[in-house]
């Protein structure tokens, strides 16, 4: 006699290891969907679960902080301007443009309230303000250097003039 695996149904009460999930989508949607598993060597389904896990995995801290929020509102004015413009934010120059002037808007928009120390710095304290707000700009663009770029369709940096300044440029 083999050790077969029960057949049906578990039993009431029993752990599953997946629930089922019934989803409709579109034509277009299935065939992206489609397109993304085999690319990843997976099925539609491990794709369509993959993706859904990926939308709850920002940390806890981030979101706490409005991390979470900002990026979803980022990846809209993104999404907004593409359609506007019917060209890729990171092939289309003028695209580009577009959406970093939406993202300088956002995030100027949610800058906290000056500091009480500021006004006594900008009064002649111990450095002018705008002083400190280059040191923290310095700082953002440390941290943002070292952070793994995205993978981009063109060659280096795009200047508002349109044209790109090449990778190796960049790194002096």
């Amino acid at each position: 006699m083999t050790d077969a695996k029960p057949r049906g149904r578990p039993p009431e009460g029993a752990k599953r290891k997946t629930a089922s999930l019934n989803l409709k989508a579109s034509d277009e949607l299935r065939a992206l969907i489609q397109a993304a598993a085999l690319e990843g060597g997976r099925s539609l389904t491990q794709e369509i679960e993959r993706r859904l896990a990926s939308t709850f995995a920002v940390s806890a801290s981030a979101m706490t902080a409005g991390v979470g929020p900002l990026l979803r509102r980022m990846a809209t004015v993104v999404d907004l301007t593409e359609q506007r413009t019917g060209k890729a934010w990171d092939a289309d120059p003028e695209t580009f443009w577009a959406v970093r002037a939406g993202f300088n808007d956002l995030v100027d928009r949610i800058m906290p309230q000056e500091p009480d120390w500021a006004a006594s710095v900008a009064a002649g304290g111990d450095g002018s303000y705008a002083d400190k707000i280059e040191d923290w700009k310095t700082l953002g663009r440390e941290i943002a250097r070292a952070v793994q770029p995205l993978p981009t369709r063109h060659p280096g940096h795009v200047n508002p003039d349109g044209t790109v300044t090449p990778v190796a440029s960049l790194a002096r």
